[in-house]
């Protein structure tokens, strides 16, 4: 009889966060609060085009880049439409197996490009306030399904984030009478764990098309020499959050010329030791 493919602990948590952020719930959740900031958003702007600020706001120079007629018609609030309308088509695919992250990073770069002097100041404040926090909150999922090869320090962050709402972890199965390869579509909607690399994040992948583009499983995300030191010399519990072991690790010989960005190392050595420690290869998954 052949022996169960068991999960690592760490493996588990990547699982359990994998799972909790790409449910149809989540999604919905994010649908709520974004619709929520439309209709704020709707009512500021509905105010400050009726107010008639925008003769004050208008230059000869830069015409009416700074009002609020500007920001509804040449952009923002468009693209905030859009984004709501795509918000439904993600949620209704999701009965085909197919996910879309959010476009918040289009809207963030939307925002940054048009002028919002039409709004107060609290108003200004209270609005990329929102959209801040609703970028943090959509962050996990958004990783997940567009950015797809996620290294450990995000997995890491997350559980120590957001673990307090997993008290147990669940029990997974692998099974391994499903196999992938890199580059190929998944049979099966779910988590993959890699075959052959016990070091390999898990992968999220999904069997749907939109529109008919398939998305297939990446390469696997997992450590190169210097991260597989790094994880013997600073323990994989500790690993991204321990300070103290992280900048002594950052400062041995053989790699200062390599991780040390700052000397002496300042908080941030996880981020250095990420930025060198992981490598992509392809890969074999359940």
């Amino acid at each position: 009889m052949t022996k169960p493919f068991e999960l690592l602990l760490w493996q588990k948590r990547q699982a359990t966060i994998i799972y909790h952020f790409t449910t149809l719930a989540f999604l919905k959740e994010i649908q709520k609060r974004f619709n929520a900031l439309v209709t704020e958003t709707e009512t500021v702007l509905g105010e400050a085009l009726d107010s008639g600020r925008d003769h004050y706001l208008e230059d000869p120079r830069w015409g009416h880049r700074n009002t609020a007629d500007n920001w509804a018609n040449s952009g923002p609030w468009s693209a905030m439409k859009d984004t709501q309308k795509g918000f439904a088509i993600s949620v209704a695919q999701r009965a085909f197996e197919v996910y879309f992250g959010t476009g918040f990073n289009y809207l963030e770069r939307m925002f940054s490009e048009y002028s919002t002097l039409w709004m107060s100041h609290e108003q200004e404040t209270k609005f990329n306030k929102a959209f801040k926090a609703l970028c943090e909150f959509a962050a996990p999922m958004d990783k997940i399904i567009r950015n797809r090869q996620i290294d450990y320090w995000y997995y890491s962050y997350w559980w120590q984030t957001y673990g307090y709402l997993f008290p147990r972890v669940p029990k997974f199965k692998v099974h391994t009478d499903i196999e992938c390869e890199s580059g190929q579509v998944p049979p099966r909607t779910g988590v993959y764990v890699a075959q052959n690399d016990p070091n390999a994040g898990l992968q999220f992948g999904w069997t749907g098309s939109y529109q008919g583009y398939y998305d297939p499983l990446p390469d696997s995300q997992t450590f190169n020499e210097l991260g597989l030191h790094a994880i013997e010399y600073i323990g994989r519990d500790n690993m991204w959050f321990n300070e103290a072991k992280m900048a002594e690790f950052c400062m041995l010989p053989q790699y200062r010329g390599i991780l040390t960005y700052d000397d002496p190392p300042k908080p941030g050595n996880g981020a250095t030791i990420a930025r060198a420690a992981d490598i992509s290869r392809p890969c074999q998954w359940y």
